[in-house]
């Protein structure tokens, strides 16, 4: 059975995971309308979620299984369960609540992809900065070669002639 890592505030916390339907057991002994469903999020990642059944419309959202820096975990444990039973003990969870995280991880987010840019033009312009130089004179050569040329087009053609 494999064992799943993560974060949970200042705990580094390791239980063994579980399959989704026994998970998915354990909710719905909570309350009958919950369940367990993987989602694809907007980033292309992976999220187990717990759902409210609440018949015809579409299921409500009440949580994503993440760590404290807010990275999906990857396999499900009992720890869902037990989130969910914190919530309940809490009371009902506004709107408002999921509206200001959701702004929050989006904002850090983007402050993280702007740091990781910045710092990736950093590194370019240190990459293609040229520490000392010395301005050669291109055209010199060219000059150079070019009066060589006319030169030995001179004598040849004094030859010819003499």
């Amino acid at each position: 059975m494999a064992t799943v890592d993560y974060r949970y505030g200042a705990l580094y916390v390791a239980e063994d995971a579980q399959d989704h339907r026994v998970i998915d057991q354990a909710l719905k002994r909570l309350d009958s309308r919950l369940f367990l469903e993987r989602q694809c999020t907007i980033d292309n990642e992976f999220v187990w979620t717990v759902n409210l059944d609440v018949g015809d419309q579409v299921p409500v959202w009440v949580l994503d299984w993440r760590d404290s820096d807010e990275q999906a975990i990857e396999l499900p444990t009992f720890g869902i369960v037990e989130e969910v039973k914190r919530m309940m003990q809490r009371g009902p969870v506004s709107n408002e609540d999921h509206r200001r995280r959701n702004a929050e991880l989006r904002a850090r987010r983007r402050r993280e992809f702007d740091e990781a840019v910045a710092e990736i033009a950093r590194e370019h312009i240190r990459a293609h900065t040229v520490k000392s130089f010395t301005f050669f004179d291109r055209q010199r050569p060219v000059n150079h070669a070019r009066h060589a040329r006319r030169e030995q087009r001179l004598r040849d053609s004094d030859r010819l002639v003499a």
